[in-house]
């Protein structure tokens, strides 16, 4: 065996090319290595070698939320298996380290693993090669971590060993683009519709504003420290002496059940504190609640007809 790596000639006796003529992959790629052996000694020239057989893998995988193909860890690992095999490759897969970010939007929690691997790739004569490689997978349980590594031993294997698609879908001239739908804001709080959102946050600021005056000020205090409920941001600014323009339904159930709660700690109110009359309108909180929801709901209408 020559130091010098030759790949077989293009004659009758070359090695097949794996899944033609019929036959499963794995009696093809058998039927292949059978007949070619590795040339040269050193890791890198059996690295070309298994370059040279192992051929296109196809992104067989789906990802259906946001419309994508991918290569699977499994379809990566049967093809390039054999190869290795009959190369005499060894992979060692080395833990560099793993690190676990945490976040939450709104109820939803979710965990972010992120792993950096070191592969030491060796051949018989005892050179190697060492192939860094960083994975990282979303999961809300302690699956993460595997998943995490089947991600970056799959990369590792596929730009070690060049693997192609012979997916026309790689040319930018067949490649087709379709922007992810996009959601209005109050979709993303986590209402139906705005006239949703607006109804309750109007209800909330009128029973805000018929609490006595010392009641009052308490909730702004709540809200002023509250910031679990607003992604980060206080409900209620003291500069602005405003409270939050948008709020979540969770938050728009604490905020209820701090108003509930206040009442029931004070005298009950006086009849005449719902009369409360807004100076630029001339009308009552209920009043304007009513004619917001009536306008928002309105404009909404009209848009879906339009539509």
């Amino acid at each position: 065996m020559t130091d010098t790596l030759q790949r077989p000639p293009d004659t009758e006796e070359a090695p097949p090319k794996p899944g033609s003529d019929g036959q499963s992959f794995t009696d093809e790629l058998l039927a292949a290595i059978a007949v070619a052996d590795p040339v040269g000694t050193t890791v890198h020239q059996r690295i070309i070698w298994c370059q040279g057989l192992i051929g296109a893998v196809g992104k067989t995988g789906h990802q259906a939320k946001d419309n994508y193909s991918y290569r699977r860890i499994d379809d990566v690992m049967n093809n390039v298996h054999l190869p290795l095999v009959k190369a005499g490759l060894y992979i060692k897969p080395i833990e560099v380290s793993i690190r676990v970010e945490e976040w939450k939007v709104w109820s939803n929690a979710n965990r972010e693993f992120w792993v950096e691997m070191n592969y030491e790739i060796t051949a018989p004569d005892g050179t190697f090669v060492a192939i860094p490689a960083t994975g990282n997978a979303i999961h809300p349980t302690d699956k993460g971590v595997a998943a995490a590594k089947s991600y970056a031993y799959k990369q590792m294997l596929s730009q070690l060993f060049s693997l192609p698609t012979d997916d026309p879908a790689m040319d930018v001239e067949h490649t087709t683009y379709t922007e992810a739908p996009r959601h209005p804001w109050w979709h993303d709080v986590g209402w139906k519709s705005e006239a949703e959102h607006v109804k309750h946050r109007t209800a909330l600021m009128a029973d805000s504003r018929l609490l006595p005056p010392d009641a009052v000020e308490q909730l702004k205090a709540w809200a002023e420290a509250e910031e679990s409920l607003s992604d980060g941001v206080p409900l209620y600014d003291p500069e602005r002496r405003a409270f939050a323009g948008s709020v979540s339904p969770e938050a728009a159930q604490a905020w209820r059940d701090q108003i509930e709660d206040l009442k029931a700690a004070h005298e009950p109110l006086s009849a005449e504190s719902a009369l409360i009359v807004d100076a630029a309108t001339g009308e009552t909180a209920a009043q304007k609640a009513d004619r917001i929801v009536a306008e928002i709901e309105a404009e909404q209408q009209q848009l879906e007809q339009a539509e």
